[in-house]
């Protein structure tokens, strides 16, 4: 993952919010570093792009709703237009937020970190021979926490390698802003109480991510036609790109 510069692929996503799951189908290419991301919705919303580019637009995200109210919009992709009913936003997208949580579950277990991963059946995903790995967490729990000056539940959240939309959804907060200094909120210790991947076996690329939480599945993401550091050139990250429809 640390070796994606730049990548293409069509994304699935499955999310639980509250009781019901959301479903979306996107094709994307993003460049990692500076950070820009095209990305066309296939459903639910058919047709809807988005573009952001690191540095341009004033770091918004420029929407084509291809719909109601008819025009482009430019979203700060921390509003919550942009995050509402999302786990995460457009900046945790691709594959090296996933190596991040890793990492750190790995060095945070340190030499109980073997015990807690298994090797199970080889399966086969969008044409790729895939490890595999399930790593589970049997002391996953929620902690108190106190918020600290000028944090946000997003900040908090890059800070501990955790989720903010699971931050906002057990205190039952109106928005990821809706904390103050010295509020005591439930936190969940790690990322999740198991994980299961399925890890390309020649690239080494984790093509499906499936979490779990103390209820249950969380999210469920599927990535299908990988391309692995294609050419992009720079501006198909511009909004006057042909095919686009800005």
């Amino acid at each position: 993952c640390k070796e994606i510069k730049t990548i293409k692929f069509t994304f699935v996503t499955k999310e639980r919010i509250g009781t019901k799951w959301t479903e979306q189908k996107s094709v994307v290419k993003m460049q990692h570093v500076p950070l820009m991301i095209y990305y066309k919705q296939e459903y639910p919303k058919v047709g809807l792009e988005l573009l952001y580019a690191h540095g341009k637009n004033d770091n918004n995200a420029l929407i084509n709703t291809n719909g109601f109210p008819w025009v482009n919009v430019n979203l700060n992709p921390y509003s919550s237009n942009m995050t509402e009913d999302q786990h995460h936003t457009i900046y945790d997208m691709g594959l090296q937020s996933l190596s991040v949580i890793m990492e750190h579950l790995w060095k945070k277990y340190d030499k109980k970190a073997p015990s807690m991963v298994k090797l199970d059946a080889d399966v086969m995903w969008d044409g790729h021979s895939c490890y595999q790995i399930t790593m589970e967490n049997p002391s996953f729990k929620f902690i108190d926490y106190t918020v600290q000056k000028g944090e946000t539940l997003f900040s908090i959240a890059r800070k501990l390698k955790v989720n903010e939309f699971m931050i906002k959804e057990r205190n039952n907060l109106s928005d990821f802003y809706a904390v103050k200094e010295g509020q005591v909120i439930k936190i969940p210790e790690d990322y999740a109480k198991k994980m299961t991947l399925y890890l390309d076996k020649k690239r080494l690329l984790p093509l499906v991510m499936k979490v779990y939480d103390d209820k249950g599945l969380y999210e469920d993401y599927m990535y299908f036609g990988i391309e692995m550091n294609p050419v992009i050139l720079p501006d198909e990250f511009t909004p006057d790109f042909k095919g686009y429809g800005f």
